[in-house]
């Protein structure tokens, strides 16, 4: 396979995954977003994912601590978004989806690009500083960026370690 380079090229090459793949590419997708949240269940339900020997029941059991995760890091209401909690808000999405049985699976079956794309959302988030009365954007295309070279390169070596 030739190395991927863009986002159609990713979405392609995931969608080629198995279910059970998906999970374990997804959870490394999730590793580089980890240091935007606190919250010390979705870290464990990140190493859940990741483990290839998790039972049925350790995948369902955080499944669901990830879904509640989602209810607690809410950030939307009627004041102004705090975009810090807004990016541990889909880390928290992105792990459910990275988890999620196929039954629960919105949008398509390619949960490792629906994964992919929440963690792309948290980055952002996370790199949109706010002074007292302006968002500055300087950062965020640059962060981006490196998010998606470091997508590639985590997709580019699973599958070549698929491959050997």
């Amino acid at each position: 396979m030739s190395e991927i380079a863009s986002i159609q090229a990713l979405k392609k090459a995931l969608s080629s995954l198995t279910h059970e793949q998906q999970r374990h590419v997804s959870s490394q997708f999730i590793s580089l977003v980890l240091d935007l949240t606190d919250d010390a269940n979705i870290k464990h339900v990140q190493q859940v994912a990741a483990n290839p020997d998790a039972t049925d029941t350790e995948l369902m059991e955080a499944y669901k601590l990830a879904r509640h995760a989602i209810i607690r890091s809410d950030s939307w209401g009627l004041v102004e978004v705090d975009m810090k909690k807004q990016a541990a808000h889909f880390v928290a999405e992105a792990c459910a989806i990275c988890l999620a049985p196929p039954s629960h699976i919105k949008g398509g079956p390619n949960l490792a690009w629906n994964t992919a794309h929440y963690c792309g959302c948290a980055r952002t988030c996370a790199s949109i500083w706010h002074d007292e009365e302006h968002p500055d954007f300087s950062t965020v295309e640059s962060d981006i960026d490196n998010f998606h070279n470091s997508i590639f390169q985590i997709t580019n070596q699973f599958i070549e370690n698929l491959d050997s």
